[in-house]
């Protein structure tokens, strides 16, 4: 039952996948410099394993974790989605939320006025609405009802005054993303 035309519905299955995918959605969005770190540590045991003059066992044990660094840019919040996946055994769950006039109402009983909204995460499948990097709905495209992608994704950014972001890795960071990322680490080592 509708009360206005900003009204949807959404349910989420949480399963193995979907965790993976919103742990690693989180983690590209919110810790963009440790990523940027990562990859410079990976870098440098590369560039250590191929230009110095190390014995030959360190060069191999360089060589290998820079290249499974590079390999896996996101293992730490691999790590954190593969605990929370053990903690639930295999279980699925799926939850349902509402977003309307109000914000978004999750069925736990969360409720995220619009005014809170930190971050607005898209991806092929599925928008990504922060309140923090601890608390997060994710909404499947394809559950959506009513079934108008372009229009939900409008009014949250009219509601919010937010720009919908891309979720994407280290490889496809530009000048704008790095900015961010240092505004992000001053209000954090500021709060």
């Amino acid at each position: 039952m509708q009360t206005s035309k900003n009204h949807f519905e959404a349910k989420v299955v949480f399963n193995d996948e979907t965790i993976r995918r919103m742990f690693r959605t989180e983690f590209y969005t919110y810790e963009g410099l440790r990523h940027l770190l990562w990859l410079a540590a990976a870098f440098v045991l590369v560039m250590a394993a191929l230009f110095t003059a190390i014995p030959t066992v360190v060069k191999v044990l360089c060589l290998l974790v820079g290249c499974a660094m590079f390999a896996m840019p996101d293992f730490l919040s691999r790590v954190a989605a593969e605990g929370v996946i053990m903690q639930r055994g295999g279980a699925e769950t799926t939850v349902s939320c509402r977003v309307n006039d109000g914000g978004v109402d999750v069925e736990n009983g969360a409720h995220i006025p619009f005014a809170k909204i930190d971050r607005l995460v898209e991806d092929d499948q599925y928008f990504y609405i922060f309140q923090s990097r601890q608390m997060a709905v994710m909404i499947p495209k394809g559950s959506l009802l009513p079934a108008n992608p372009e229009r939900f994704a409008k009014v949250l950014a009219k509601e919010t005054g937010k720009d919908w972001q891309r979720s994407k890795s280290l490889w496809g960071l530009n000048l704008k993303d790095l900015i961010q990322m240092g505004k992000d680490r001053f209000q954090r080592s500021a709060s």
